[in-house]
């Protein structure tokens, strides 16, 4: 090895030599960093826990319900029949901060009194425009009781707004300023809309407009009510958490929307059934009415409508009397009934008062066997019908058998 390949080796150890040193300085220098890092975060973790955690809830305010949405109804072939929408009533907090008097929010208080942009004839001016139940003057002398007042839940308008409405009506003149300067807030509820109107309404039902404490709408008859459970889905929860100098929504629990319903009316068929029954019922001026249309080959019910006479004339559902009055089901149980009987070997009394009888008769070079029943075995009906899975069972094994007489 030539003497100058030797001097370039030492002075490549000589550098390595010097790097190590260097990177040796720089651990040194560091570990006083690292264990300063490590034991903060075991005094944060462990000695100064519960200090740390109530500075925490200082910055947090109380969780809040996330609402779920209401599933939706649909008809047999997927159209929808009843879907949710939500609506909000108007208040006034006038003891928010921009509208208490004291020395702090007097430069607020003085805006809404005084300002021409800001202030309670432009506001009442844009409400009067956009709500269209008061004049400009109607609604300032309204919002002027109300700050007189000082109540906590000063109602702006008496119907309800759209979300559209509401976020157009944030915009509007002091308003605009926040809602912990303003005092305008909303209460939210629930309004079902029935895409196809009146029709099959009284089976589709209806839910109460106000959300319940808990975060869910309430069905109040009808398949509302019935499927309730299924349809009202879950409530979630939020935190708002103040970061910076801004209250940020932080979804803790995500809400768990409703179950959409499906159901066997078919739309053509419950217009037809209607308009039908209500033409009849104005030509026999019959106080009211009841028709129920079933597929034979499933049961499945394609309509149902139930129209009584509200005024000379006029007809409307207001009863599902279909299915909450108890009425006989007509003869078409009868015959099933009496299969059943004949299965159970029942026995009908023969007494003096009762003149049923089982006949042969001839249709078509067949025998029928045919029972005439009288009013004294129709206590024998009702007791059959107190075992509905009977009938259904007798049904389901004769369908197929079942051919209609031309």
């Amino acid at each position: 090895m030539s003497r100058l390949e030797e001097e370039e080796k030492e002075e490549i150890e000589s550098g390595n030599n010097q790097v190590l040193s260097r990177y040796f300085i720089i651990v040194l220098l560091l570990c006083p960093v690292v264990i300063g890092i490590l034991f903060f975060t075991f005094k944060i973790a462990f000695v100064e826990k519960d200090q740390w955690n109530k500075m925490a809830q200082k910055q947090k305010r109380p969780n809040r319900l996330v609402n779920p949405n209401r599933g939706n109804i649909y008809s047999a072939d997927g159209k929808l029949l009843a879907t949710s929408v939500p609506r909000y009533y108007l208040y006034i907090d006038f003891r928010a901060e921009g509208l208490v008097k004291n020395l702090n929010n007097k430069v607020y208080l003085d805006t809404f009194l005084h300002s021409s942009r800001n202030g309670v004839d432009s506001l009442a001016f844009y409400l009067s425009r956009k709500l269209k139940n008061r004049s400009a003057a109607g609604y300032k002398a309204h919002l002027l009781r109300g700050l007189k007042s000082r109540s906590r839940q000063y109602p702006l308008y008496e119907s309800r707004v759209s979300y559209a409405d509401l976020k157009e009506i944030r915009k509007f003149p002091f308003f605009r300023l926040g809602r912990n300067i303003s005092g305008l807030y909303e209460k939210e509820m629930v309004q079902r809309q029935k895409l196809f109107g009146s029709l099959a309404s009284r089976t589709i039902g209806d839910i109460y407009n106000e959300i319940e404490t808990g975060g869910l709408s309430k069905g109040k008859n009808g398949l509302e009510l019935q499927y309730d459970t299924l349809l009202h889905g879950q409530a979630g929860y939020n935190s708002i958490i103040r970061v910076g100098k801004r209250w940020t929504n932080v979804i803790e629990e995500e809400p768990v929307d409703g179950l959409d319903i499906q159901t066997t009316i078919d739309v053509q068929i419950q217009d037809f059934t209607e308009k039908a029954l209500v033409d009849k019922l104005k030509v026999l001026d019959a106080a009211s009415g009841i028709a129920v249309v079933m597929e034979v080959h499933t049961g499945e019910i394609k309509a149902i409508t139930n129209m009584a006479r509200v005024r000379p004339g006029v007809y409307a559902e207001t009863k599902n009397h279909a299915v909450a009055d108890e009425i006989e089901p007509g003869s078409t149980f009868k015959i099933a009934s009496m299969m059943v009987a004949i299965e159970d070997q029942w026995s009908i009394d023969q007494g003096s008062q009762c003149t049923s009888r089982w006949i042969w008769k001839n249709y078509r070079s067949q025998k029928y066997l045919v029972f005439f029943e009288c009013r004294c075995c129709k206590n024998y009906f009702k007791r059959l019908w107190q075992q509905p899975e009977k009938i259904y069972r007798r049904f389901k094994q004769n369908r197929n058998r079942c051919e209609p007489l031309s």
